[in-house]
């Protein structure tokens, strides 16, 4: 299934950075076994191709993965992380510092 086939809505980040030069998601989702690791990809890779395309030029796009309170398997976690970190910047809330 290609994401951007999906009903989005419109384009609305849950915020933009103080220098309007970064959209900002925050994700709130299961992420506890390879099942749920798959569908939040998919999730968030269309999610960040579909705002690429309503964005203005040249903005760039950061993911916030609320964490708190799962167990989630240093696998998962390292997996989730290499592969968001090829569309956009990303951070777990449990490592901010």
């Amino acid at each position: 299934m290609n994401p951007l086939d999906l009903e989005w809505g419109t384009a609305t980040p849950e915020f933009v950075s103080k220098d309007s030069t970064t959209a900002i998601h925050v994700i709130n989702h299961s992420l506890t076994d390879d099942h749920q690791l798959g569908i939040n990809l998919a999730f968030i890779r269309g999610r960040v191709a579909f705002f690429a395309r309503h964005l203005p030029a040249g903005m760039k796009q950061h993911i916030i993965f609320d964490d708190r309170g799962q167990q989630i398997p240093a696998t998962i976690r390292d997996a989730f992380r290499a592969s968001v970190q090829s569309i956009a910047s990303f951070e777990f809330i449990s490592e901010r510092g």
